[in-house]
């Protein structure tokens, strides 16, 4: 019994697309639960998910680590504000706003905070947020954020919206109040949220975890509670192309802002699934999800390495548009921007990892195997090339050198969090 497999049964039963996720982070969260239910056998763990919809939920929730801060996207937030004045400007005196996945409460009171900012009074509008996670909810209920949340915001939120109470920030109660939170599943039928209509629906980051068809179902969800002048806004790697025709682009916003589609005829369209599904099982993505969200990192690691003398952005550019290409499924296009970011940056691990990743998604074993190892080569220390391989390995049968590959992935990251403590 694998893992793998253990992941497939969570595709099957909610839909969780784990190549999205990364298998690094799907087998440390059932080695914690398995932990937590002292169980040491896959085979009973995963007879035991299989039986309890309350262990299914346990797993989800630790599978599913959220990761946000406040006034994480400032665009969007002023879209929001934007759209506000709008409605207003066309006597839709009160809009209501659907914040999901809300996750820990960064988010919905990062809204509220900006819309104050940007002068638009409490009463024009109300906030529901809403998340599958229990904790999360509990959590963004209670208000309280340590110094982690607030990479991206200003002293001047701080200090009109929150009180420093040890090493904790506790929100003020007036923007605590002005944001209702449930702990919901938008893709179940009894969901409450599904009896609602929302002028905006800010659903950033939730449809990357899903495959084709859940994906579709989501959207079909979000149509039925979005009203006929509001507008979804998704996240930045993500697109309405598999909503079935029930969203369109809102031209006048940016690219990812939708706008629900009145014709119905469109909308009985057969769904074109991902022309790019991974030909190599739950190996697609072992980078943390999104694809998008290692960029950060790419860029920080990799900048030395620019020859001197050129334009530093345009290496990026390219490195940006492969992440961006691969995530699309346009997986030529990606292959293309890491040759060009390479030529520039030859010793980049983590363009060589990308390209590996891209070889595995289109069904090339050999070329995938031979770039990850050149990745690991130029920085033994790469946890997901590591994990990688050690997964290519485990599909393959060679279980000796899957486990080999896996406690040196293991020692990798205990060294990393020894570092980051």
């Amino acid at each position: 019994m694998s893992y793998i497999k253990i992941a497939a049964h969570i595709n099957d039963s909610i839909g969780l697309n784990v190549n999205n996720i990364g298998m690094i982070t799907v087998s440390n969260a059932i080695d914690r639960r398995m932990r937590k239910c002292r169980i040491s056998e896959k085979s009973a763990y995963l007879k035991l998910i299989e039986n309890s919809p309350d262990e299914m939920t346990a797993l989800t929730e630790a599978v599913i680590v959220p990761e946000t801060w406040f006034m994480r996207d400032i665009k969007a937030y002023k879209e929001i504000a934007n759209h506000i004045r709008f409605l207003r400007r066309n006597n839709i005196t009160t809009i209501s706003i659907l914040c999901i996945p809300c996750s820990t409460g960064e988010e919905p009171y990062s809204i509220a905070m900006h819309l104050r900012k940007a002068g638009i009074p409490d009463s024009y509008y109300n906030i529901d947020a809403a998340d599958i996670s229990i904790k999360s909810i509990e959590k963004a209920k209670a208000g309280r954020y340590k110094e982690h949340s607030f990479r991206s915001i200003k002293n001047d939120y701080i200090k009109k919206n929150f009180t420093l109470n040890n090493d904790e920030y506790a929100i003020s109660n007036t923007l605590r109040d002005k944001v209702n939170f449930y702990q919901e599943n938008i893709l179940s039928p009894s969901s409450t949220l599904l009896n609602k209509k929302y002028n905006i629906i800010i659903c950033q980051n939730l449809l990357i975890y899903f495959d084709s068809t859940t994906k579709t179902n989501a959207f079909t969800s979000l149509s039925k509670i979005i009203s006929k002048n509001g507008i979804l806004i998704l996240g930045h790697a993500e697109s309405a192309r598999e909503s079935n025709n029930q969203f369109s682009s809102n031209s006048t916003n940016s690219n990812s802002t939708y706008k629900r589609v009145s014709n119905k005829k469109n909308q009985g369209n057969t769904v074109k699934t991902e022309k790019n599904e991974s030909r190599g099982g739950w190996l697609l993505k072992s980078i943390n999800s999104p694809l998008l969200a290692s960029l950060t990192l790419v860029k920080k690691t990799d900048n030395h390495s620019v020859n001197r003398g050129t334009n530093l952005d345009k290496p990026i550019e390219y490195l940006d548009n492969a992440y961006k290409y691969a995530d699309q499924g346009r997986f030529e296009d990606a292959l293309k921007n890491c040759n060009l970011y390479l030529k520039q940056n030859k010793f980049s691990a983590n363009a060589y990892y990308l390209v590996g990743v891209i070889n595995d998604s289109m069904g090339f074993s050999q070329k995938a195997t031979a770039h990850i190892k050149k990745a690991l080569y130029l920085d033994p220390n790469h946890l997901n090339a590591t994990i990688h391989l050690s997964l290519m390995a485990e599909q393959r049968g060679d279980c000796k050198e899957s486990t080999l590959l896996r406690e040196r992935a293991q020692r990798i990251q205990e060294r990393s969090l020894c570092n980051e403590a």
